[in-house]
């Protein structure tokens, strides 16, 4: 791939996720090193580090109340994808606005991904002026 293709890929990455900085949204990733990359790609808003045990449902549920919606960014992986369905068990009937939608957006743009820390690697080929 050319660095043209990869810078193309990095700033259409990093539209994507500081177009969340211009609404009321809470982004819950899975881990720290998944919040530090959505920072290197300009997002600004609240994250939430979701832990996937019992307390972290229970946290999750009382920080989402303050926002519009919540943009779930967890790994595709197994353990991701189990985190997943244990966040729309316990919060879909609950009138929260669950955005799963976002992480497939990302995926298509980033050429597919398991964890979104993967989207790091585009990171050197940002564009710093945006």
């Amino acid at each position: 791939m050319h660095v043209e293709d990869l810078e193309e890929i990095a700033d259409e990455i990093s539209r994507i996720i500081r177009s969340l900085n211009y609404e009321n949204v809470l982004v819950v990733v899975e881990g720290m090193r998944d919040a530090r990359t959505l920072r290197a790609f300009g997002y600004e808003g609240e994250i939430f580090e979701f832990s996937g045990n019992g307390r972290g449902f229970v946290k999750l549920i009382d920080k989402a109340k303050g926002f519009s919606r919540i943009v779930i960014l967890i790994d595709t992986d197994k353990r991701g994808r189990a985190f997943e369905e244990g966040i729309k068990r316990r919060l879909n009937g609950m009138g929260i606005n669950l955005d799963f939608k976002f992480r497939k957006i990302l995926k298509r743009k980033a050429q597919g991904f398991t964890q979104l820390e993967e989207l790091s690697r585009y990171v050197p080929y940002l564009k710093r002026s945006l």
